[in-house]
């Protein structure tokens, strides 16, 4: 997909669909849209083709198959752990580990990874790598509140901010789905 640079802002409400259920996800508005510069890689690349060629004031409502999202569930990211995995200096970190919280974690290679809670009992803890939105398909439906091209100071900063993130691995600046940092940002894109 070939997308010229272009900073957009959008105002939206984000329904997910699964299995007949409907959920409201997210919600922007006007005052407080949603900024990101297209061809970056930094939100699903169908979410950018449906917005691509939209102009300021222009109203959209595109759902997105969870195959173009983020994925099929996979019920074998769903792992269980030993309660000790979570201790600190002896003690269950129940601070952080309870469920429905999101906790970053480490796979065997170093690089990080976000899971959820999912259960914990008193000798494990269940964890959920699957995005949060895995299975469902996206449904946008708002508005363009800015569409032009990007800055040249606009990208540089962006690139900027990826290396400064990226120089201890991706902890800093993905929200999943991240499996390294390269010269251009994380590989495999990093998704809003």
């Amino acid at each position: 997909m070939e997308i010229t640079n272009k900073y957009m802002r959008v105002a939206y409400t984000l329904y997910s669909h699964r299995d007949g259920e409907c959920e409201e996800v997210e919600k922007t508005t006007r005052e407080q849209p949603f900024g990101f510069l297209t061809g970056v890689g930094y939100t699903l690349d169908s979410f950018e083709e449906n917005l691509k060629d939209l102009k300021k004031g222009d109203e959209f409502d595109f759902t997105i198959p969870f195959a173009d999202a983020y994925g099929e569930y996979d019920p074998d990211h769903v792992q269980d752990f030993d309660r000790e995995v979570f201790t600190i200096d002896g003690k269950f970190d129940s601070a952080h580990i309870y469920a429905g919280n999101v906790v970053e974690m480490m796979r065997a290679d170093g690089s990080p990874i976000l899971g959820t809670v999912k259960e914990v009992t008193p000798v494990k803890v269940v964890m959920d790598f699957n995005h949060p939105l895995a299975g469902c398909d996206l449904q946008f439906v708002g508005n363009v509140v800015e569409s032009r091209l990007a800055k040249e100071s606009e990208l540089k900063k962006f690139y900027d901010s990826l290396k400064a993130s990226c120089s201890g691995g991706c902890s800093g600046g993905c929200s999943g789905g991240c499996s390294g940092c390269g010269d251009g940002g994380c590989e495999g894109g990093c998704n809003h």
